[in-house]
């Protein structure tokens, strides 16, 4: 068992679990133990498979993806998915050596779609998005599976990013996460919504 941690802190989780922007004035001791993640609640509980880990190691993922999202001051999309009528995707980019990045892309039943794009604890910036651009994300959503993909996949790395794709619709809610994806179509889809958010990210800087 001892030696199954291990392998897991290895994977990577382990080294951003300290990396973990807190919100502004938190000087608690979140940063070696993130918040539960409730409150609101972020991922349906044991969606990564880790909730069999005892003590701080259980629901690990969701901790630590969660306390990126609160540190930007990002809604539910689990809490969202209450609500049948909203259509939302986020891109969640945690990298080893950069900021984290959210983009949070709503579709409107009209086809257009607003856009919210956020560094680290910036504030981010809104962007709308034309049905031809709404379009070209779900040509490429259908053509990755997106639906159908199991949430996690093989394990990473020490030096690398999970790429943490969330999905709403019709009251349904879907999590799907890769590490440092190679040229696929799981990629393409999330690149494709850094591209419409106009954050710029060095070439170098993607992995």
């Amino acid at each position: 068992m001892l030696l199954g941690l291990c392998l897991f802190v290895s994977a990577g989780i382990g080294l951003r679990w300290f990396q973990t922007p807190q919100p502004s004035g938190d000087t608690s001791s979140s940063v070696v133990a993130p918040p539960p993640d409730a409150d609101p609640q972020y991922f349906p509980k044991g969606v990564f498979g880790d909730s069999a880990y005892p003590g701080q190691m259980k629901n690990f993922k969701a901790k630590s993806y969660s306390a990126s999202l609160r540190a930007m001051h990002e809604p539910s999309l689990l809490e969202g998915s209450k609500d049948a009528s909203l259509i939302a995707y986020r891109f969640l980019w945690l990298r080893s050596f950069h900021s984290p990045i959210a983009i949070r892309l709503t579709i409107r039943s009209d086809g257009t779609g607003s856009l919210v794009g956020k560094v680290t604890r910036g504030g981010g910036h809104s962007v709308e998005i034309p049905t031809d651009k709404v379009q070209r994300f779900q040509d490429l959503l259908q053509k990755t599976t997106f639906w159908t993909l199991p949430t996690e996949g093989p394990i990473g790395g020490l030096d690398g990013a999970e790429w943490i794709l969330e999905g709403v619709r019709s009251g349904d809610y879907h999590v799907v996460e890769r590490w440092s994806p190679k040229k696929d179509d799981y990629a393409s889809l999330c690149l494709y919504l850094l591209q419409l958010s106009k954050i710029h990210v060095e070439a170098r800087e993607v992995y």
